[in-house]
């Protein structure tokens, strides 16, 4: 069992420092940087379609693009076809801001791998895969 809660908190620690990782030097939430990946590859969406592709609540989708839309990274515009509809589009500075992500993304992926040896980064990605797997296991026998 000690082996057991080593295993757990080890994997909850090393996400939790990736979380953080991801907020440092960075005013955008995570949330925000999911909304505005969601809108590079779908850009013109809805709000109610954004919501369902981000399973979000809509009201907590208005607040989100309040803020980005006071900060300049997306904009709200009627739809052309039905003017009750409000298409939300990506602006250049949110583009900005996601290729910077990016960049220090891979910056800290490529830190990261140097780290380990390839043999390890192997090792490393079965392990995730079997737990992943073992998770989902739990997860459909709970719900059997």
């Amino acid at each position: 069992m000690e082996q057991q809660r080593d295993i757990i908190s080890n994997v909850l620690r090393v996400a939790r420092k990736v979380r953080r990782l991801e907020r440092s030097d960075r005013n955008e939430s995570r949330g925000s940087l999911r909304l505005l990946r969601k809108l590079a590859g779908h850009d013109g969406l809805t709000a109610r379609e954004l919501a369902e592709m981000m399973d979000i609540r809509q009201p907590s989708l208005t607040e989100m693009l309040k803020r980005l839309e006071g900060s300049g990274l997306v904009r709200r515009e009627p739809d052309q076809q039905d003017h009750r509809k409000i298409r939300i589009y990506l602006q250049d500075e949110g583009r900005e801001i996601l290729e910077r992500y990016r960049e220090q993304r891979q910056q800290e992926i490529e830190y990261l791998n140097s780290v380990l040896t390839r043999e390890d980064q192997q090792l490393f990605c079965r392990v995730c895969d079997k737990m992943a797997d073992a998770l989902e296991e739990l997860k459909r026998k709970a719900g059997d």
